[in-house]
């Protein structure tokens, strides 16, 4: 939905995604790597990601936020231990969590003056920050603010929310201010069907493929790229799609999106350059 409302023109949208903490962060996570890639600043220092945004921010009418608010933004991309003092200006100290987000709803306000702006938060269990943002939007009425035509649209797995306090920040967000929205898993028969308008699958190939996504239909069309990608897919006698061995198969999609990352990592000469075009 998002790409395809910046496609037609009907708005620009920002990703925010999130993962597994168990995994460690990522440099494209998060509040900073949405920053970043707004500015396609993945190469440059902190002085100079400071120099950059003070230059590129879009202005506001009444602007006199612009130099703390570059500074600011460059915290956020690369945050300090204030008690270090080795490391290079612009330095910025957030008095309470709420400024970050009052940083960040400037930003917005900033890029939505032209057109509207949908920001898209993903996999929001993960992302305690992004869930603090959309917490600060509704308590401020930012979000009814005639001057920021804003949507945000945030994705969660309330699979995997383990934390039952996060759990309860969500569901209480869902409620008080944003349209909550539940996709159920496709039923085996609709996932079936859909597996048989993707390809000519073999029924043992694609009762496997159907039982290891579980009705989810990104999942099972990711892995079928996958498959395609490694040339694993042969043609049977009876015209169908098969493979010559068991193919590698993840356990959920985040876990084979994080591989083929690591692979493009791997083979990458210029690495600054690959996160920059991601």
């Amino acid at each position: 939905m998002a790409r395809r409302a910046h496609e037609t023109g009907a708005a620009d949208y920002l990703r925010v995604e999130y993962s597994d903490r168990a995994r460690g962060s990522s440099e494209v996570e998060g509040l900073g790597g949405m920053i970043q890639s707004v500015f396609r600043s993945w190469h440059l220092s902190r002085s100079k990601l400071y120099r950059h945004l003070l230059e590129q921010l879009p202005p506001l009418p009444d602007d006199h936020h612009r130099d703390a608010d570059a500074r600011a933004l460059t915290e956020l991309v690369y945050p300090t231990d204030p008690a270090d003092d080795t490391l290079e200006d612009p330095r910025f100290e957030f008095s309470t969590p709420r400024q970050r987000f009052a940083v960040v709803t400037r930003l917005l306000q900033r890029l939505a003056q032209h057109r509207p702006l949908l920001v898209w938060i993903d996999d929001l269990q993960w992302g305690e920050e992004g869930l603090g943002l959309l917490e600060y939007l509704h308590e401020s009425s930012e979000l009814r603010r005639p001057d920021l035509p804003l949507l945000v649209l945030a994705t969660f797995d309330k699979g995997v929310v383990f934390d039952p306090h996060l759990a309860s920040r969500i569901d209480r967000i869902g409620t008080a201010a944003a349209h909550l929205l539940t996709l159920e898993a496709l039923s085996g028969a609709d996932h079936r069907e859909l597996l048989d308008r993707l390809l000519p699958l073999d029924p043992d190939l694609k009762e496997r493929l159907a039982r290891r996504t579980e009705g989810n239909p990104l999942f099972a069309h990711q892995l079928l790229d996958q498959w395609i990608r490694a040339d694993l897919l042969i043609r049977t006698s009876e015209g169908t799609l098969s493979v010559a061995q068991d193919p590698p198969v993840c356990d959920n999609i985040h876990q084979l999106w994080v591989q083929r990352l690591d692979g493009l990592l791997r083979i990458s000469e210029d690495r600054e350059e690959l996160m920059e075009a991601l």
